[in-house]
């Protein structure tokens, strides 16, 4: 196949030769969910070349399991020898890696290589449910003047690339394949290179093709309206990167939105009564409250009974199996169980539109996440009321805690 040729070649100089690889505001972007990840989550870089990316993220001290994929044998094979990374030799529009199985993937600068339908619903297939994928794609976003240029000078560099994207033309894709788009922002970034250079690629660009190259080069420096300029054998140019993060969320499309189930989950340790509370990590959705505490908690699915999305809800994000429940009767200070009339709604005015039922629970079990590492804490009821006045706690959470704590001490 030529394209595995092509990448076989390019492979002992990718990382030194191709301008994008090693930017760390690119690698800083594209990893911004693996923070929030459990420790020991597995990850998969579709088309991940010479695996810059995990390699990197291992050498900051990652502890997360890494699979990178790749149809060129010569870039998988000049890491070989770590132990950290599996490495699977495969065309990413179809592999045989498990379904179900991935906490995080990323797609960087390759769609335009493949169909990019059948690679991002390969990547829904192998992510686990809630699991993450990050798409970072150069994109096109000037004047439709020079799209024709634009895209000619691409296909003459590289003419195994099958299509030029525009700004905005991955959100829709993502929504399209099934995913739950959380952002998708453009960042620009500006590189210098020899003329030389940018026309030898490794020895990949067509000899045929370089005079032309060179005439729209200089066609497009022309003008001040596009980001590229050639002077003294020298270029200077921008690529604008969309950078799209996507949530595998099978039941997102069930959500009676924005009705939500606050769950109060309590134990008794050593005859003292504790809550278990967690860290929001919607760090690309909810940044002005990421790490903030919050109680388990999530949206009512179509057809669910308000229990039934608290079991579901509580399983999914620690792991705990509910034993009994109670509605939170927050108006009077009593538990309540009889009806739904007295339900205690909660909405985040001006920020997010959440409605909360609220339910106290007993459950077994260990607390642990599932896909983010949430740090799930035991907090003594006795406590709890400095604890909210002095922690961060998320505004739809508050008022049912701080009513908790008064029953609380009501009641003892």
């Amino acid at each position: 196949m030529k394209l595995i040729k092509q990448f076989n070649k390019r492979a002992e100089k990718f990382d030194n030769n191709t301008v994008w690889v090693n930017s760390d505001e690119l690698f800083h972007k594209c990893t911004l969910q693996l923070n929030d990840l459990v420790p020991d989550a597995r990850c998969v870089d579709l088309g991940g070349g010479t695996g810059y990316i995990p390699r990197k993220d291992i050498a900051n001290g990652s502890k997360r399991r890494w699979t990178i994929v790749d149809i060129s044998s010569s870039m998988l094979k000049n890491n070989n020898d770590n132990k950290n990374f599996t490495f699977v030799q495969e065309d990413i529009q179809s592999t045989t890696l498990p379904s179900d199985y991935f906490h995080f993937a990323i797609i960087r600068s390759v769609l335009h290589y493949t169909n990019p339908s059948k690679t991002i619903k390969e990547a829904w297939r192998i992510l686990k449910n809630e699991g993450y994928v990050v798409i970072c794609e150069k994109v096109f976003e000037y004047d439709d003047e020079f799209f024709k240029k634009y895209n000619k000078l691409i296909k003459l560099r590289n003419p195994f690339k099958k299509q030029t994207f525009r700004k905005g033309d991955l959100p829709k894709l993502v929504e399209s394949c099934g995913f739950q788009l959380l952002k998708s922002h453009v960042i620009k970034e500006y590189y210098e290179t020899t003329l030389d250079s940018f026309l030898d690629r490794s020895g990949t660009i067509p000899e045929k093709n370089k005079n032309e190259v060179v005439e729209i080069i200089e066609l497009l420096s022309a003008s001040s309206k596009f980001p590229l300029t050639i002077k003294d054998q020298k270029i200077k140019f921008c690529h604008a990167w969309e950078l799209t993060y996507c949530k595998k969320d099978i039941d997102s499309k069930k959500r009676i939105s924005p009705l939500v189930i606050s769950i109060i989950v309590e134990r008794q340790f050593n005859t003292e009564t504790y809550i278990l509370l967690q860290k929001r990590k919607k760090r690309i959705r909810e940044p002005e409250f990421y790490n903030y505490w919050e109680l388990p908690q999530g949206k009512v699915n179509f057809g669910e009974s308000l229990f039934e999305t608290a079991k579901r809800e509580l399983k999914e994000e620690t792991n705990l199996e509910i034993e009994n429940y109670n509605l939170f009767k927050l108006e009077n200070n009593q538990y309540y169980t009889e009806s739904f009339d007295s339900e205690f709604i909660v909405t985040i005015k001006g920020i997010i539109n959440y409605y909360a039922i609220c339910i106290k629970v007993n459950a077994k079990g260990i607390p642990k996440p599932n896909v983010l590492d949430t740090e799930p804490t035991w907090i003594n009821v006795k406590k709890l009321d400095t604890f909210i006045e002095n922690e961060k706690i998320y505004p739809l959470n508050y008022p049912m805690i701080k009513k908790y704590v008064d029953a609380f001490a009501n009641n003892t």
